[in-house]
Order: C-alpha cells, then sequence, then structure tokens
C-alpha cells in the first residue's frame, strides 16, 4: 500500500505493509467499515473522542494487520468467515485503552454477540440499561478480554504480545511477535500436537508465507 495514501488516514503504522485498502481506513475513521454504532447509548452520552480514538486504532489493526494469520479461525458470521481469537495484546496498552473509556456507556459486555442488529446497524435489546465501562468491565483485563468476544488475550509487557499502535517509521514491532507464534505452530506440528483445527488451508499457507517474510 503507499504511504500517501496512509498519511491522511488514522492507520498510518501499516503504510509500508499492511492487509486493509485506502477505502477501509477512510471508513475506519470517518465511519465505521461495518457500520458499528459506538454511541450506542447516546441518550445517556455519546462516546468521548479519546476512547473513540482508541477503538479506531483497534479497528485499523484489525483490518490492516499483517501479523495475525497465526491467530485466525473461521467463523460463520455474516460479515465474515475468519476472525482472530486470543491474539496476545501487550497489558499497557489494554490499560490505557480501557482508562480512556472508563466513564463512557455501553449497555453489554459482548459486542460481538449480545446486541440487536437491526436497520443495518448494532442497537441495545430492549430493556438493557447503559452503564459506564467501569461498571460494566470493572477491570482493564476483564474488558479486553470480553469487549471484541475473545479476540484479545491481555499479555504481560514482558512476554511476547502485539502493539495496537506504533510509529511505523521504525519498524513493525509485532513482526516478531507473530514470527515467534509460527514457530511455535511449526514445533507443535512436528510432535504431532494438532494445531489449528479450525484453520483452512489457504491460512495455513499464510503461515509458511508469513515465516519466509518474517525471515527476509
Amino acid at each position: 500500500m503507499h504511504t500517501i495514501l496512509f498519511r491522511k488516514s488514522v492507520c498510518v503504522p501499516w503504510s509500508e505493509r499492511s492487509c486493509c485498502t485506502f477505502n477501509t481506513t477512510h471508513l475506519t475513521h470517518h465511519g465505521s467499515p461495518y457500520n458499528f454504532n459506538f454511541n450506542h447509548c447516546g441518550h445517556v452520552k455519546n462516546m468521548s473522542e479519546e476512547c473513540r480514538r482508541h477503538f479506531v486504532q483497534d479497528s485499523c489493526f484489525y483490518e490492516c494487520s499483517p501479523n495475525v494469520g497465526p491467530w485466525a479461525v473461521k467463523v460463520e458470521m455474516k460479515t465474515r468467515n475468519e476472525r482472530f481469537v486470543h491474539v496476545p495484546l501487550c497489558s499497557s496498552d489494554c490499560e490505557a485503552w480501557f482508562e480512556a473509556c472508563i466513564d463512557d456507556y455501553t449497555c453489554t459486555d459482548n459486542w460481538v454477540r449480545n446486541f440487536k442488529w437491526a436497520g443495518g446497524t448494532n442497537q441495545c435489546h430492549p430493556g438493557s440499561e447503559c452503564r459506564s465501562f467501569q461498571d460494566t468491565f470493572e477491570t482493564a483485563e476483564n474488558f479486553c478480554h470480553k469487549v471484541w468476544d475473545e479476540s484479545w488475550e491481555v499479555t504481560p509487557d514482558e512476554l511476547a504480545c502485539m502493539r495496537i499502535w506504533f510509529d511505523g517509521s521504525e519498524g513493525n514491532p509485532n513482526d516478531n511477535v507473530a514470527k515467534l507464534r509460527v514457530a511455535e505452530l511449526v514445533r507443535m506440528a512436528n510432535s504431532g500436537v494438532p494445531v489449528l483445527p479450525h484453520q483452512s488451508l489457504v491460512l495455513m499457507l499464510l503461515l509458511v508465507a508469513v515465516v519466509h517474510l518474517l525471515r527476509a
């Protein structure tokens, strides 16, 4: 993806190597690729700009990161047929995200499964209560683990973990995290341990491609 296209978007860390298009980054910044309504508790309070910024960065990671193949699984959803699960998220990134949203409001702790979808967007179910993120999730770890239905696994910073946001001009720190995960999967396969049974052949080929890419 050409760097100049990303300079006008918020997904600039992936300007040199990404899995998303300029149109996707534009929608992420100015709306939502899936028409997701972050202001679903707008009758109480619209989402703060600081909280929204973290969710936009999360969306950029989800759409653009070339490093999540080792955590991808097949799913049967209207919006996608694959998703990532238990990606190791650095605890400091999780804590900063939760702190930015702690006084914002939501009506559910699981944004993948628990919304009512009507009119092309997500809505709170009738009778549900809008509560602060603090009251809904209580802790940063619980928030990051639950909000996107276990997409993230909070991991100590000193271990191999993903950064949602980084300075792309200095390289992608998540490359090495993916490389370590691929090496782990290879070791598991060589030892006879079942590896990612839900992944398609395409994803397994992607893992091989990642190994070659990160060795370059």
